[in-house]
């Protein structure tokens, strides 16, 4: 049996930077359902052979039985859902149900064609599942701050990329597009060095704001050049003081392409996991 947040009378501490849990007992939410990642198969479309290309994920039920999934996209991202567009609907099978959606079901969907597709451009997918007792479940209607905590591995939404090969020279100065973990502001501008190795960026500048906190070891993010897929290895970054001592771990992309930036970071303590939160940044 499992409940979720989706009664929305939880209350989640304001404060992101506390040793206290951001879920409070999970006792308190209401009974619903989910889907859970089991395995990201493919998350970019090749753009050297985009009418082949496929991104796809697998996926485990969590809760209430469901019958099918819905699955949307938009370019970017956008949770309003009259900007999503309907790829398909797929039955619900068993604990590793693929969700997978070709670029030319994405062209159709969105009224492109695949001449239309850019390097470095992004696409959210949006799933919202059907239980077998007649409810729905989508971003809509399940609690933010529990579907962004990592324990939960949530995959109502997911992004996908055009690929852009890694050619390095990333060291300069970007705007802050979006942060989670709110270091830093929309707007602010920041320093990334390249290194200290082949395909890899040095986050040093970035996390943690020198404002709010001590750097301790660099975030050092690895990057595979033929796809610009990024990694961050599990690092103990800063002391925000007061003992808070944050670590992370994550992934995303790296685009030199676009001067693209987007990780998502778990954020965590050695006490608590405040689950995954969103950097992008832009060069300038």
């Amino acid at each position: 049996m499992l409940l979720l947040g989706v009664g929305f009378s939880i209350i989640i501490s304001s404060c992101k930077k506390t040793e206290t849990n951001p879920l409070l007992d999970v006792k308190n939410l209401s009974l619903g359902s989910y889907i859970a990642f089991a395995e990201k198969t493919s998350v970019t479309f090749n753009i050297t052979d985009l009418a082949s290309a496929e991104v796809s994920i697998k996926v485990n039920q969590v809760g209430s039985d469901i019958d099918k999934i819905g699955m949307y996209i938009v370019i970017g991202a956008n949770t309003d859902t009259t900007t999503w567009a309907f790829i398909k609907t797929v039955p619900y099978t068993d604990s590793a149900t693929v969700l997978s959606a070709s670029a030319t079901e994405v062209a159709a969907a969105l009224g492109i064609t695949l001449n239309d597709f850019t390097a470095g451009e992004s696409f959210t997918i949006y799933d919202r599942i059907y239980t077998k007792n007649g409810r729905q479940f989508d971003i809509t209607n399940i609690n933010p701050d529990v579907e962004s905590n990592s324990n939960y591995n949530m995959a109502f939404r997911w992004t996908t990329y055009v690929s852009c090969p890694f050619t390095g020279n990333m060291a300069g100065t970007y705007k802050v597009i979006e942060d989670d973990w709110a270091d830093w502001s929309e707007g602010d501008l920041v320093t990334v060095e390249d290194g200290p190795g082949d395909n890899q960026i040095n986050l040093e500048h970035v996390y943690p704001n020198p404002a709010y906190g001590n750097l301790l070891n660099p975030i050092i993010v690895d990057i595979d050049p033929a796809t610009g897929i990024a990694t961050v290895p599990e690092v103990q970054y800063g002391d925000y003081g007061g003992g808070f001592i944050a670590s992370c771990t994550g992934g995303g992309f790296v685009f030199s392409c676009a001067g693209t930036i987007d990780l998502t970071l778990d954020q965590f303590t050695a006490s608590s996991d405040y689950g995954n939160y969103r950097l992008v940044l832009q060069k300038q």
